[in-house]
């Protein structure tokens, strides 16, 4: 049987198009194994691992003194929060031992293993609870109100997650390079999770439960984000099952995790955009406001701008303004609202807070 052009034409053109995916996927396969090759340095000996694995299995075992440095630094963290000392709140960071659990539980996850993996679950619950219980009480105790360090672990964000990421890779580090401090990798760890874990406490004391939730969701997509990176850096280093059953499980304890995270971060981004918009919004409205300004009086100066609320129907601004005459403010005010309200499409309060001050 004789083929025509044609034919032959066509088989040449469908061979070629094979050979091409073919040399496509080689160079895949390359560019891949190049990748593991680069990271390569990251796997641990045999002898690290052993090390390692001993250290992870000793570090799980609850114990007295665990409980202690949970108390500590749990108790001083929640007196910072509530004095609103960033300083005072890094000093209980220090002696915070959750670094112990969160590797335990993401090399169990690694693994596959099941013993580790419900002594290292148990080990971060019964701290949390006692955490959470104990800023609690102290705040009924010695509580005084809501301070900025309470309030920024209540609103989190894309960017609170990406800090806590990079936080769990800096504390799975220290497996591998003895140089890193232990400690200074545990207060990378401490950092993302007591604070909210005592904000949780402090405001379920003060019976404001939706600054409670939001406090739990910084906590939530911190710690899962913790453990994922972690597990993934103890698969780096070399620490996988064999075993295929073992495989699966540890696959699926994965998902779980991932998918968790993975809701939990939707709040978080909803959170980031409005971030953005409030920013873009404060830019405008303060050029907006000098400019406007400017045309009405002389001489003032606006010592702080503030959006108390940015909806889709309305705007509230506060402004400190100080001036030099405050004659004629109340009609210079109603022709900047009604401006404000002609650019931004929507109801628009603004609140001048006036400071009166001499020319000389």
């Amino acid at each position: 049987m004789t083929l025509s052009n044609e034919q032959k034409n066509e088989l040449k053109k469908e061979a070629k198009e094979l050979l091409n995916e073919k040399l496509q996927i080689e160079t895949k396969e390359e560019k891949i194994n190049e990748i593991f090759k680069k990271i390569g340095f990251l796997e641990l000996s045999s002898e690290e691992k052993e090390t390692a694995g001993k250290e992870i299995a000793e570090s799980i075992k609850l114990d007295k003194l665990f409980f202690f440095e949970i108390f500590l630094s749990t108790s001083i963290i929640t007196l910072g929060l509530l004095q609103n000392s960033t300083a005072v709140v890094i000093g209980g960071m220090l002696i915070a031992p959750l670094l112990r659990p969160i590797n335990g539980l993401s090399f169990s996850i690694a693994r596959g293993g099941q013993s580790s993996f419900f002594k290292s679950f148990s080990m971060l619950f019964y701290s949390i609870v006692l955490s959470i219980f104990l800023s609690f009480f102290i705040t009924k105790i010695v509580g005084i109100g809501e301070t900025d360090e309470i309030i920024a672990r209540t609103t989190p964000n894309l960017i609170d997650f990406f800090i806590a990421v990079f936080s769990g890779i800096f504390g799975v580090l220290g497996i591998k390079f003895k140089r890193i401090f232990v400690g200074a990798s545990g207060v990378a760890i401490a950092v993302s999770l007591l604070p909210p874990i005592c904000v949780i406490g402090i405001e379920l004391a003060y019976l404001n439960y939706s600054a409670a939730f939001g406090a739990f969701l910084l906590f939530s997509s911190n710690i899962l984000g913790i453990i994922l990176v972690s597990t993934i850096f103890f698969w780096l280093y070399g620490f996988k099952p064999h075993d295929k059953r073992l495989q699966s499980k540890v696959f699926k304890r994965f998902m779980i995790f991932l998918f968790s995270l993975s809701i939990i971060l939707i709040p978080l981004v909803i959170s980031y955009n409005s971030l953005l918009k409030g920013n873009k919004v404060y830019s405008e409205a303060e050029i907006f406001l000098e400019k406007e300004l400017e045309k009405e009086i002389t001489n003032f100066e606006i010592k702080n701008i503030k959006i108390i609320k940015n909806s889709m129907s309305s705007l509230y601004i506060q402004v400190n303004l100080r001036v030099s005459d405050d004659k004629n403010l109340e009609n210079i005010f109603k022709n900047i609202k009604q401006k404000a309200e002609e650019k931004f499409k929507k109801e628009v309060i603004i609140d001048f807070d006036i400071t009166k001050f001499y020319k000389i």
